[in-house]
């Protein structure tokens, strides 16, 4: 089969040859070359040194003698060279006394000479040693010879000379050129002339090969019984007459192999028809099934119920195990997979699902060698399977993990709880990964099951044989340590180190698909005491208890069981409980706390809810809000809150008192909900609402979903014009890039910032820095929890625009808040 191009061999040994021959020759040109360069550079340097040393005995015995003329005269011969660019005689202080061009003398050489250096120059005079380099970049020859004079006229230290090998090397490289254009000229037409022979003896012989191949093929192979024969290959070498030779017999070889195969095929088609297997036979090319009479009789069908086609069996297959069976015989075909051989089950024709073994062979290729047939066999297996099922089910053992199930860790801790010798305290551990059916809906379940196998793995290794390990459904695992210690102390601390190990042991990263992923874990446990006799389900009941305090102090941390998380679980279960009814027995109501502007002028209020329940008093928000959000009846709450408002806006209307802004807190759950818009417009229509004069306030964490979904219900809200704010601003979200991604009428400063104004620095830095920020993004500021008359006087001073707290006003009841507005209206007139 061609699944891409593929060259002919004379072009891929044309390709061949050229790209060596090109490499070659390069490669032996670039070595030459520089090899001519080294020589040549070598050789001028030899030249100059003896030049240099000769121009430094005259230097010497010029100032010995103070002929300056001689020096001049020297120079300016050594001048007449070309190839000499700059010749200089310095002092120790670089100022030049001789040089080819009068122009630089008296002159500072690092002032005009590109290739001069002030180091080199000092390095030479104290070593006394000359200094010859190269130059790549300028191609040039650099030196520095020092002038050793002890005369008292010494003025003269070093003899400077750049030297050009360009001339030099244009002059080698053009010989270099000629040369191997003569040599691989000739190199390149004896490669012509051997590709020829190549393919005169190979190419064209395997040419012809390969046409008397397709020739059988397309004649030959029509018929089982026609003698092959294939001609002599003209100018063909030994070798492509041995492989004609070698093809030929395995062509009849193949042709008698088939005829035996067909024999054999007849042969075994009786045998397994007189079994107790249903036979299918299939021709991949054209669709065409063959099911026996047996075949159908295992799906509990007739001879003539069921039509001789593929989706016959196909449509009959569980859903569960379509997509695995479809793989395998698709491998199998392909010529992954060795045999073809699948347990799966079919359906019967009264509705149920039989057990299957089915197994298959290819037995008919096309002259490309592609399948074209495959022949099989379905044994019914139900009874075999429901047995090991049976079996299987007896055993105490997670399929997915191979851990324990629940009932081991139960079946233990009855065992520990009946034991009268038990001495030694012990632990029930119960971990939870977090945030795992986020990474089941991100990565697949296929994926999050690989993640099961490798916790349970690293749990195994690390325990190896000292615990009771089992997985109790889900992402919920559990350890059971009997022998931890004597002493309730001891084993506390255990308890505690062993709670560390497992969260850094499980915390390790992990790679499912080739993809690396961290899990953090939440642990509780509860330690079983020797003397203590605590039924199964209650000390699971005291870990799992643990383990959920750990998820609400926000995961990744272990719990150790105490007695004040069941009453604490017992008060909110309570409080779930009762909330439920609270709207309907009508015990939450609204308070009203003003906020004023420096001046006292009240600009706006904030609704509050209260809940007072008949038994346990008045409930601090504090207790139930947090319930609340945890069972979503926030949602339900926050709409009978808009509710309550809205009637109250309604009244005030009625009876012409103008209400100031009314802010109402909203939380995270119940403005993420989907339909949190729609409801507030219905509301708003509802009682014909000055929606200028609502407001919302949000925590920062309302904004940690999704922030472009976030601002686009914002926008919906502010076309209504609805405004809305940030509460307790500055404890939440740490990135601010939202302030400007969002349409935000104002900010609150949290009451903790403000109750330490005054005391630290830092809080007055921090909330002058919110105030600022806040004006500069067109904000107003609120500040809250003002409850001192320093804490106001500071906050105005800041810029503050207006405040909130009991310096001003406690929470209000309806009917007092209204008085409360009724005063200041008529004060303010």
């Amino acid at each position: 089969m061609r699944s891409f191009y593929r060259p002919p061999l004379a072009v891929m040994v044309l390709l061949t040859i050229v790209s060596f021959f090109l490499i070659l020759v390069v490669s032996a040109y670039v070595h030459e070359r520089d090899r001519m360069h080294q020589q040549l550079t070598q050789k001028y340097s030899q030249r100059l040194d003896m030049s240099l040393s000769r121009l430094q005995h005259i230097v010497v015995e010029s100032e010995r003698h103070g002929d300056v003329k001689r020096l001049s005269t020297e120079v300016s011969l050594a001048s007449t060279d070309n190839q000499v660019l700059v010749l200089l005689l310095l002092d120790r202080a670089e100022k030049i006394h001789q040089a080819n061009y009068l122009v630089w003398r008296g002159s500072q050489a690092s002032d005009f000479i590109d290739g001069y250096s002030a180091e080199l120059h000092h390095h030479v005079t104290q070593q006394q040693q000359p200094y010859l380099q190269v130059n790549p970049l300028r191609q040039t020859i650099q030196a520095y010879y020092p002038v050793f004079n002890s005369s008292p006229h010494h003025a003269i230290d070093v003899i400077y000379l750049e030297f050009d090998l360009t001339p030099g090397l244009r002059e080698a490289d053009a010989e270099l050129r000629l040369r191997y254009l003569w040599f691989w000229g000739l190199a390149a037409f004896l490669g012509l002339g051997f590709m020829g022979l190549l393919y005169l003896w190979v190419i064209r012989p395997l040419n012809g090969l390969s046409k008397q191949l397709r020739s059988y093929i397309a004649v030959g192979a029509s018929s089982q019984t026609q003698p092959i024969s294939m001609r002599p290959i003209p100018w063909s070498c030994a070798e492509v007459a041995r492989l004609q030779f070698a093809m030929l017999e395995h062509l009849e070889q193949k042709q008698k192999l088939q005829q035996k195969l067909k024999d054999s095929e007849h042969r075994w088609f009786f045998a397994v028809e007189g079994s107790r297997n249903g036979i299918w036979d299939w021709n991949i090319i054209t669709g065409d099934v063959y099911l026996s009479d047996r075949w159908k009789e295992i799906v509990g069908f007739d001879s003539h119920e069921i039509e001789h086609n593929y989706q016959a069996w196909e449509s009959r297959i569980h859903p569960d195990d379509k997509a695995q069976v479809l793989a395998e015989l698709k491998a199998y075909i392909s010529g992954q997979q060795p045999e073809f051989e699948s347990l799966h089950r079919l359906k019967h024709k009264r509705g149920h699902y039989v057990w299957v073994m089915d197994r298959g062979m290819l037995v008919e290729w096309d002259c490309e060698g592609r399948p074209e047939r495959i022949i099989g066999t379905h044994t019914d297996v139900t009874e075999q399977v429901q047995t090991e099922t049976e079996f299987s089910l007896q055993k105490q053992q997670d399929p997915l993990t191979g851990l324990g199930n629940r009932q081991v860790i139960m079946s233990a801790l009855e065992r520990l709880s009946q034991a009268e010798t038990q001495s030694h305290y012990g632990v029930l551990f119960i971990i939870d990964l977090d945030n795992f059916k986020t990474i089941n809906d991100a990565l697949g379940h296929a994926s999050g099951d690989q993640l099961l196998v490798k916790v349970a793995a690293r749990l195994s290794a690390f325990f190896s044989g000292s615990a009771l390990l089992a997985r109790l459904g889900g992402d919920e695992f559990a350890i059971l340590l009997e022998n931890l210690s004597l002493d309730e102390s001891s084993a506390r601390n255990k308890v505690r180190f062993n709670g560390a190990e497992i969260r850094q042991l499980l915390g390790r990263p992990y790679t499912i698909n080739q993809q690396p992923l961290v899990v953090s874990v939440s642990i509780g446990s509860c330690i079983l005491t020797p003397s203590a006799t605590i039924e199964p389900s209650e000390v699971f009941k005291r870990a799992d208890m643990a383990m959920y305090h750990a998820k609400e102090n926000g995961r990744n941390a272990s719990e150790l069981y105490h007695h004040e998380m069941n009453r604490n679980f017992n008060q909110e279960l309570t409080i779930h409980n009762e909330l439920a009814y609270a709207i309907e027995r009508k015990q939450l109501f609204l308070v009203f706390q003003p906020i004023v502007n420096g001046h006292g002028d009240v600009v706006s209020s904030e609704v509050l809810l209260r809940w007072l329940h008949p038994q346990m008093g008045l409930v601090a928000p504090v207790d139930f809000i947090k319930v609340a959000e945890q069972s979503g009846l926030i949602i339900d709450i926050g709409h009978w809150v808009l509710l309550q408002l809205g009637e109250l806006m309604a009244r005030a209307k009625q009876l012409g008192i103008r209400l100031p802004l009314m802010a109402v807190n909203v939380s995270a759950r119940h403005f993420n909900h989907s339909e949190f818009v729609t409801n507030l417009e219905q509301l708003i229509n509802l009682h014909s609402l000055d929606v200028n004069g609502l407001e919302l306030e949000l925590t920062e964490h309302a904004l940690l979903n999704d922030l472009s979904a976030v601002s686009l219900r914002m926008e919906q809200l502010r076309a209504k014009g609805v405004s809305i704010a940030i509460d307790d601003f500055g404890t939440g979200y740490s990135s601010l890039s939202y302030l400007q991604a969002l349409p935000l009428s104002r900010l609150k400063i949290d009451g903790s910032f403000v109750s330490k104004l005054g005391e630290t620095e830092a809080s007055s830095a921090i909330v002058k820095a919110i105030i600022e920020m806040a004006h500069s993004l067109d904000l107003e500021v609120v500040g809250e929890c003002v409850e001192t008359q320093a804490q106001f006087e500071h906050l105005d001073a800041l810029g503050c625009d207006s405040f909130q707290g009991y310096l001003f006003s406690k929470p209000l009841i309806e009917k007092t808040y209204i008085d409360f507005l009724q005063q200041h209206q008529r004060q303010a007139s």
